[in-house]
């Protein structure tokens, strides 16, 4: 549509409906970056109790507070940090050396489902991008 041939309503309109649509990709980007920092929060609370490391959990706690508050450079080391977990999981499950219980087989793909997600909602949902776009520059 060509913006000479609309009213002043018209394009105060446009600019509305494009700002309502910005702002509710930001509020499910915020959904989103939520979902995946607490998730990982708790996994690593899950891990560290299991390896007796909590520098695992501070390590995630600060991930996570960097991803939320929008640090560009964070969110691909989360996706990255989630596709050498899909390798680890598909090599603990395909391993025949390593004998995994059948709860152990449940938890497993549980974490194979949150990475993949994670990965891929991190690094293409276009409303992740707009919500660290207007976190890192207001």
């Amino acid at each position: 549509m060509n913006n000479d041939n609309l009213t002043p309503e018209q394009k105060e309109q446009a600019l509305q409906e494009f700002n309502a649509k910005k702002e509710k990709q930001f509020e499910i980007g915020k959904v989103i970056i939520i979902c995946v920092v607490i998730s990982d929060i708790l996994m690593s609370a899950l891990s560290a109790i299991v390896n007796l490391n909590i520098g695992i959990l501070i390590m995630s706690i600060v991930f996570s507070v960097m991803l939320f508050t929008g640090n560009p450079v964070i969110r691909y080391v989360f996706a990255a940090k989630s596709l050498v977990n899909i390798g680890v999981i598909f090599y603990v499950l395909t391993s025949p050396e390593i004998i995994v219980p059948t709860w152990g087989i449940v938890v497993l793909m549980t974490q194979l489902a949150y990475c993949i997600a994670a990965s891929v909602l991190l690094v293409v949902s276009q409303c992740v991008s707009e919500y660290m776009y207007n976190k890192k520059n207001g």
